[in-house]
Parts: structure tokens; C-alpha cells; sequence
């Protein structure tokens, strides 16, 4: 959960949060990146997660196939098409909104 993880795991109500360290292609660049971005408060959507970690390609859409951002209202498989979308682009141009593309019409992911 984006909002709510951090890099370790930790105990919320009496259950396990697991932490980003446990999502593949995250490494110790991915640690620094995620943490310094917490440090300045937590994640508001996908695309301020995606502008203040300045994580490469391959770790953002990991995170949105583990469902990492469905805390923002979205599917993985719309979470991926946002990532897709969203990571080669200026922090400029992220706070732009941009039209349906469709990706609403796709059917969920299954497991």
C-alpha cells in the first residue's frame, strides 16, 4: 500500500503490513528513493508517487502489478497503465489532467 508502507515491514492492529522491501526490483536505490519522499509527507496518487520517488520503469510497474497502488482507487491493471504513462513525463506535465484513454473498459486482472 503506498499510502501506508514504508521500506520494513510493520504491525498495524495486530496483523503484518508487509513493507516495499519485499516487492522485487526494488533495491537499496528504491530505499532511498521512497524513504526521502516519505520524509516529505505521504503519497497523494499514483503520479506524486511516481514524480517524488524517480523510480525507474521496471520498479513502478512491479508496485502497480502487487497492488501496491489500490489505495488510490485503482485496479493494477489500470495502475500499470498509469505507470505506463505517467513515468517518462516532467512534474509539469503530471499535474496536468488528461482525458479517458480507455483503459476503464479493460476487465479486471485476475489472480
Amino acid at each position: 500500500d503506498a499510502s501506508k508502507s514504508f521500506w520494513g515491514c510493520t504491525i498495524e492492529d495486530g496483523a503484518v503490513r508487509l513493507g516495499f522491501r519485499y516487492v522485487k526490483k526494488l533495491g537499496p536505490a528504491a530505499q532511498e528513493k521512497i524513504e526521502a519522499a516519505l520524509r516529505r509527507g505521504p503519497f497523494r496518487s499514483i503520479r506524486d508517487f511516481i514524480f517524488r520517488t524517480e523510480l525507474p520503469q521496471d520498479a513502478l510497474e512491479q508496485l502497480a502489478m502487487v497492488g501496491a497502488f489500490a489505495c488510490f482507487g485503482v485496479e493494477r491493471r489500470e495502475a500499470l497503465w498509469e505507470t505506463l504513462a505517467a513515468a517518462h513525463r516532467s512534474a509539469a506535465e503530471l499535474t496536468i489532467e488528461t482525458s479517458d484513454t480507455g483503459s476503464t473498459l479493460l476487465p479486471r486482472m485476475d489472480e
